[in-house]
């Protein structure tokens, strides 16, 4: 995978090769997925190694994605430590985070970098704290990744 590297002034190298999203509330809008993700997550997976990771809520995330995209179901009640141990397992310091909710926390703080989606559903206020950055759509975080001087703008200092 060809992931990026990118050198942001006072934010440090970014060396990622993998994208790590949260689904419903991230992705997803009931179930369903949000305007714009499909399109760039096939772009994505040719450039990152893609996981979903889901308590699967509604129950549709393996019809969602082509077989490009890891889907990881994980058990209700344990999604905050089941997300951190995927991320750790991939090696925290390549990998970027996307995510809304209270279970995202601990991946959030595991990752080199994570941008939390206010989207529809809403985002966990706390989560804010552990965001690099904060945009309102699923496409917009995604695209951050389709174009790079985009996090270089926003993180630099």
């Amino acid at each position: 995978m060809a992931g990026l590297n990118l050198d942001i002034p006072g934010f440090g190298r970014l060396e990622l090769t993998n994208l790590v999203m949260d689904l419903n509330g991230t992705l997803c809008v009931d179930g369903a997925l949000a305007a714009g993700v499909e399109k760039a997550l096939g772009a994505l997976s040719g450039l990152f190694n893609c996981h979903v990771v889901t308590a699967d809520t509604h129950g549709t995330a393996k019809s969602l994605f082509s077989d490009e995209i890891a889907v990881t179901t994980i058990a209700k009640g344990r999604e905050n430590q089941a997300k951190e141990q995927l991320i750790q397992s991939l090696g925290g310091r390549n990998t970027a985070v996307l995510g809304n909710g209270a279970n995202d926390q601990a991946m959030f703080r595991a990752a080199r970098l994570g941008v939390a989606v206010m989207g529809p559903e809403g985002i966990y206020a706390p989560l804010l704290n552990a965001a690099d950055i904060v945009v309102t759509s699923p496409e917009q975080a995604l695209k951050l990744f389709l174009h790079p001087k985009r996090l270089l703008a926003t993180l630099r200092s």
